[in-house]
């Protein structure tokens, strides 16, 4: 269990949560503010000079002394030992709790609420289910009356159960009050990161990035390697994207964002990398919509584009470039995406991935950004005659698959006359696979020396220009 603390995760995060348990104090079972001397039914005394008979109620505040709660919208409501002011009751300390629940799938919580108190605040903290206490950040202000700057700790890996909220209070008169406004909010894990068993981009999922302030994250441009504060491992800039910690996905991400329609204007990554005319590619991440200004941002777009030109690409839309997909990103909870089969007809040096805002309202900068995660891209089907146009490829049934040491292939019909039969490896790279035999419609060829991997097929009949593809691998 890890405790980060900082403001800025929680204005960062703050766009991310799903659901959030209202932990305010008097409050109704829809948030709603109680009446006043009415018990609050979800906060409980556990500690009090008058216990048993102390039981949260909810009291009045005194205009222009009392405040209001710290967070609007919450419903929150003073509460006491009495119901009143002055209810007459002891002096001394109390100590309030309330429940809430985490549940599976949930891989961390953010504290997102203010504390206000008279008397003196003595300490706010969680208790987790195996009853460890987590001290909270809140910083003392006016004395004995007590408003707390915002609380936004965050708790990571978070144990499943009932947690708590404690606040332990020290009245010194019978004047005296509690009111604690906000919620949790709880963040989704992300789905399993599908596997990318030949990735053609390196720290496709960012952990050699460089964090370049207080740990949590910054702005990189360029591709200065000799000054890490400005530098993402073997990704450079387009304007400054923001290297950061997503909780919820559990890993470092890469969030940016655009303007405009066209691409002209925004931010990118991008990567020295080798695309070979003789392939179709895959390409699939994990994104995120961050809507910042949700009345204005509809939607962003993810770009990916090949570039044969002799440097980087230095800006979002620069010419040369072929664009392999697009996919527009709506959810702001992690979702993984898969662009159709892209094939780039030129032998081209780097990838750059570019976002903008498709907005329908606002196209303007910081309204809407995007978050990008394990990105990867690979070889997936061989493509010949690259000089005509291109044609129509066939499936080729290859069994068993995975396979050990004898694969078969069967061909769509018998009576076909092998042209030529090839093996590629996912770089690439022809193979010499021994056939054993042929017999109607079927052919079995023996792989139990290859090494263990993913790999391709392609056969040419006599008189036909379309070649049967396959792919299997190797046990």
């Amino acid at each position: 269990m890890k405790q980060i603390s900082t403001l800025s995760f929680l204005l960062l995060f703050l766009i991310l949560r799903s659901f959030g348990q209202n932990i305010s104090t008097g409050i109704d079972s829809i948030g709603g503010p109680l009446p006043l001397n009415v018990l609050d039914p979800f906060w409980v005394t556990v500690n009090s000079p008058v216990l048993p008979d102390t039981i949260p109620q909810t009291c009045t505040y005194y205009a222009g002394y009392w405040e209001p709660t710290p967070v609007a919208g919450t419903g929150a409501n003073w509460i006491n030992h009495s119901g009143t002011p002055y209810g007459g009751s002891m002096a001394g300390d109390y100590t309030f709790e309330r429940r809430f629940e985490i549940a599976e799938g949930v891989c961390a919580f953010i504290c997102n609420f203010g504390l206000t108190s008279d008397d003196s605040i003595i300490s706010l903290a969680l208790v987790a289910p195996d009853q460890t206490t987590i001290p909270l950040t809140f910083v003392a202000t006016n004395g004995a009356y007590h408003v707390s700057d915002t609380i936004g700790d965050t708790i990571f890996t978070p144990q499943l159960g009932t947690w708590k909220v404690r606040a332990m209070i020290n009245f010194v008169d019978a004047a005296a009050g509690f009111l604690l406004s906000g919620s949790i909010d709880t963040l989704q894990c992300a789905a399993p990161v599908p596997s990318c068993d030949s990735n053609l981009v390196d720290n496709g999922d960012f952990t050699l990035g460089y964090h370049s302030y207080n740990g949590d994250g910054g702005s990189f441009t360029g591709c200065n390697q000799s000054n890490p504060s400005s530098y993402a491992t073997d990704w450079c800039g387009i304007g400054t994207p923001q290297y950061v910690f997503f909780p919820n996905s559990a890993s470092n991400a890469i969030t940016m964002w655009g303007v405009g329609r066209d691409f002209q204007a925004g931010e990118g990554i991008t990567q020295e990398i080798v695309f070979d005319p003789s392939w179709k590619y895959k390409v699939s991440f994990d994104g995120i919509f961050r809507d910042l200004v949700p009345a204005a941002g509809d939607s962003i777009i993810f770009r990916f584009t090949a570039y044969d030109n002799s440097s980087l690409p230095s800006v979002v839309n620069q010419a040369g470039g072929i664009v392999m997909g697009e996919q527009v990103v709506t959810d702001t909870s992690w979702m993984h995406y898969s662009l159709p089969l892209a094939h780039v007809p030129l032998n081209t040096l780097y990838l750059a991935i570019t976002l903008h805002n498709y907005s329908t309202q606002n196209n303007g900068a910081f309204a809407a950004w995007g978050g990008i995660d394990n990105i990867c891209v690979q070889r997936d089907s061989f493509v010949v005659g690259i000089s005509k146009p291109m044609f129509t490829q066939k499936a080729l049934e290859v069994f068993p698959n995975p396979a050990e040491s004898i694969l078969s292939l069967r061909l769509p019909q018998d009576g076909n006359t092998i042209a030529s039969i090839a093996a590629f490896d996912m770089l690439g790279r022809a193979l010499a696979i021994p056939q054993m035999k042929q017999s109607e419609g079927h052919i079995r060829l023996d792989v139990s020396r290859l090494p263990k991997g993913s790999y391709f097929l392609q056969i040419t009949l006599e008189g036909s220009d379309a070649p049967l593809t396959g792919k299997f691998q190797k046990q």
